[in-house]
């Protein structure tokens, strides 16, 4: 093994194992219960059968009579320390095992900080009194100024006991303990420990918004890789724009992040791409997305933006009917300030969303597109649009309707009345649909 695995510094098992009982499991107490017989000294007939009771909280065992109305297994509180237990049959013991994965930092040489996971088993077999917490250290992590670490093991599945021997990764990622090896039945709970206020002042990890982090839900081993590499994150968390940290540590669009933010910035304010302060305040307040900020950074460049409500409405746009923008310059030419202040002008004019006009007006030029042409930019879009579209039917429709017509030419005998209706072949698609609509 390397001489930096090595470097890690010792842990105290004692108290670990303390900090698991006492936090994290400290709910998880049970009350053995079977039918037994007292010792001598209690004060009732030795060979009088009774409830033999067992708390695992408290290390104490009871004995209650057997009467009407008392059933051991509605008991919700231990009848000698008052915990709040779970009540068991005597045999359940041998099976009955709480597995968690148990998550602990600890503070290295310099600034470094050492996160190790390990599995922790809490048994209660074979005997009441005989319960243990079993500890395996499974994975292990180095943190420090521009690089992380991580050395991790196995053991075995259904009560093997094969380990493996720690083995360097060349990816940081995290770390879970799957219930079963085809993952099919999810994963252990995971947990924390508890670290001081002042735990991570003067390590690499003191502005890493730790916290927010695990609060928000991230896998805290992948980001705090990806903070130590790109420290300057930390201002995304106090700009308010951590849902860009989500997409690209969640939902895996870090192409996306690194288009939209500068992770080489040497100061904040260049920390978004083309944005002065201003407008990324504004851009915080706008449900803030890599793509969002991607489409503002495109449009302040060609000039169709700048900051503004109106903008921000513009970005949003653009950003959900892209295609059509780049239809629209593409095939027409018709792009940037021009687009925005004829899109805004036809959402105006007809009381819809600027949203909802781009949209119209994307299906328009498609239309325009298999008509064979037209004009690009109409005083009334709603108007235009709809002209366009029963023109577009009409020449759909042609190549249906002469077979139509040569069909009820060719069976133009083949008509009568019955009950009051007409029966003739069909003459058009828009009698077709005249019949359906009535």
């Amino acid at each position: 093994m390397d001489g930096l695995f090595n470097s890690c510094p010792a842990m105290d098992y004692a108290a670990l194992e303390q900090e698991i009982l006492v936090g994290v499991l400290r709910d998880d107490n049970y009350l053995f219960y079977r039918t037994g017989f007292p010792d001598p000294g209690w004060p009732v007939e030795p060979e009088t059968a009774c409830w033999e009771l067992y708390c695992t909280a408290c290390h104490q065992q009871a004995f209650q009579p057997k009467r009407r109305g008392f059933k051991p297994s509605a008991l919700e509180y231990c009848p000698e320390c008052g915990a709040k237990v779970e009540p068991k049959r005597w045999q359940r013991r041998k099976n009955l095992r709480t597995r968690i994965l148990f998550w602990k930092f600890q503070r290295g040489e310099g600034r470094q900080i050492w996160l190790r996971a390990y599995q922790a088993t809490h048994s209660f077999c074979p005997e009441p009194g005989d319960e243990a917490l079993y500890l395996f250290e499974a994975a292990r992590y180095l943190f420090d100024d521009g690089a992380a670490h991580k050395w991790s093991r196995t053991t075995g599945y259904f009560g093997r006991n094969l380990k493996t021997a720690w083995n360097k990764r060349a990816r940081v990622t995290g770390y879970a303990w799957h219930i079963n090896p085809m993952r099919s039945c999810g994963d252990y709970p995971a947990y924390y420990g508890e670290v001081p206020s002042d735990f991570f002042r003067g390590s690499c990890l003191e502005y890493g918004q730790i916290e927010q982090a695990s609060a928000a839900g991230y896998n805290l081993p992948e980001y705090l890789d990806f903070y130590v590499r790109n420290p300057m994150i930390e201002y995304l968390w106090k700009f308010g724009l951590s849902s860009l940290l989500w997409e690209a540590l969640v939902v895996g669009q870090r192409a996306y992040f690194r288009k939209a933010v500068n992770l080489k910035a040497k100061k904040p304010s260049g920390l978004l791409r083309g944005m002065t302060a201003a407008e990324a305040r504004e851009f915080a307040r706008n449900q803030p997305s890599c793509g969002l900020a991607i489409t503002y950074q495109r449009l302040k460049e060609e000039g169709a933006v700048h900051n503004s409500p109106g903008c921000w409405e513009w970005a949003r746009a653009v950003e959900g009917y892209s295609e059509t923008a780049a239809l629209a310059q593409e095939a027409h030419g018709v792009g940037g300030r021009a687009l925005r202040a004829y899109i805004e002008r036809q959402a105006k004019r007809s009381g819809h969303a600027v949203r909802a006009a781009l949209a119209d007006y994307g299906d328009y030029l498609r239309q325009l597109r298999q008509i064979g042409g037209g004009e690009v930019l109409p005083d009334d879009l709603t108007l235009a649009h709809e002209r366009l579209s029963l023109r577009l039917g009409k020449v759909q429709d042609m190549a249906l309707n002469r077979k139509f017509r040569a069909r009820r030419h060719l069976y133009g005998w083949l008509c009568w009345k019955k009950g009051g209706f007409l029966v003739r072949p069909v003459d058009s698609v828009q009698e077709i649909t005249r019949e359906g609509e009535q």
